[in-house]
């Protein structure tokens, strides 16, 4: 009973980290990530829900791994979390820390960095009078 209802948390979980990750996402990307550079207002929102969500999933592996030990061994609660659950946690923490070291860096939201790239891109049209568009015969 205990562990059906830890599978349930489970669930809860997972659609939390899919709502809060895809915010999250959304708000501070991989560029930002690569550039050190955030959106201020935007990453306090994300920081409060990446803290709500990290709050909820250390409770979670603290009561699973109580619950898993009454009926397994004490290797199948840790195994099955880092199977299942440890990667999702460290992104979240990962995303966590990024936004707070950043919030106590970047004061305010400053103008964003350009990337030193400044030519035009050139993209040429594809010519197609001088492609065969025949079906091919087996």
């Amino acid at each position: 009973h205990e562990l059906y209802e830890m599978m349930h948390q489970y669930d809860s979980i997972l659609r939390l980290y899919d709502e809060t990750m895809s915010f999250v996402r959304s708000f501070v990307t991989d560029i930002h990530i690569r550039q050190n550079y955030i959106h201020y207002k935007r990453s306090q929102e994300c920081l409060q829900r990446l803290i709500y969500l990290e709050d909820q999933m250390i409770y979670f592996i603290n009561a699973f791994q109580r619950v898993s030990f009454n009926f397994f061994t004490v290797d199948i609660g840790s195994e099955w979390l880092q199977t299942y659950f440890m990667r999702k946690f460290k992104e979240v923490q990962y995303r966590t820390n990024f936004i707070e070291r950043k919030l106590k860096t970047q004061l305010s939201w400053s103008q964003r960095p350009l990337p030193n790239n400044t030519a035009f891109i050139v993209a040429k049209r594809r010519n197609f009078t001088t492609l065969n568009f025949s079906p091919v015969l087996e």
